[in-house]
């Protein structure tokens, strides 16, 4: 009996659990340099490399695709999930960075309405807090209480999340024992991978920023 029990424990304990952090594909607010909208929505080329992420994920036996509810990453893993034969499930707290009045505008016009603001924004991310909107403490806070709901609920499995930039680059931050400073000096490209795997406590870093499986769809 109790070796049984503690064959199971030891079994419990060396779980791994693989998550697929994917960026979501492009939008014409990029193209422009703007900051997206709740409502921007996927564009040819985002469509495109949506599938090529669903192409790339095929082989990694995904069992649930998670999802921001901001329609340009819902679109994201609504393409990745019809290929895998699932549903996204989506999950309020992995939306992007609340810009507030900043949200839709392009990066000049930022510069020129309030230039202090946006130098902070660029040299100490982790200092600034948007009016009508929040701080990046606030997305690390929001981000990681999603992530850890997600481990607990797929120990042992294989799951992909899409969801935005500030969002992958917070969480992995904090994989990486970094604090929001180092925000900016992670690169996160539109429809990129990273893959992470716990083992009991600890957290492995696989791979960082992947955009192999964009090379025929980036034309």
């Amino acid at each position: 009996m109790l070796e049984c029990f503690a064959t199971r424990l030891l079994l419990e304990v060396t779980l791994l659990t693989r998550v697929i952090l994917c960026r979501h594909g492009e939008t014409d607010w990029h193209v422009a340099r703007r900051l997206s909208i709740p409502e921007a929505a996927l564009n040819e080329r985002g469509r495109v490399q949506a599938h090529a992420l669903a192409e790339r994920l095929r082989e990694e036996g995904v069992s649930a695709i998670y999802s921001s509810p901001l329609k340009r990453a819902h679109e994201t893993a609504e393409i990745m999930a019809k290929n895998m034969g699932l549903m996204p499930q989506v999950i309020e707290a992995l939306k992007d960075w609340d810009y507030g009045v900043w949200k839709g505008l392009p990066d000049q016009e930022m510069k020129e309405k309030e230039p202090e603001l946006f130098r902070l924004w660029h040299e100490s991310p982790n200092l600034v807090s948007f009016s009508k909107g929040e701080g990046l403490a606030d997305v690390r806070r929001r981000s990681l209480a999603a992530m850890e709901k997600i481990l607990n609920l797929n120990q042992g499995n294989t799951v992909a999340i899409v969801a935005h930039d500030s969002i992958c680059r917070v969480i992995i931050c904090s994989i990486l024992g970094l604090d929001d400073s180092h925000h900016w000096l992670l690169s996160q490209d539109i429809a990129s991978v990273s893959i992470f795997v716990r083992e009991g406590s600890r957290v492995f870093v696989e791979v960082l920023n992947d955009t192999c499986h964009l090379r025929n769809s980036n034309d």
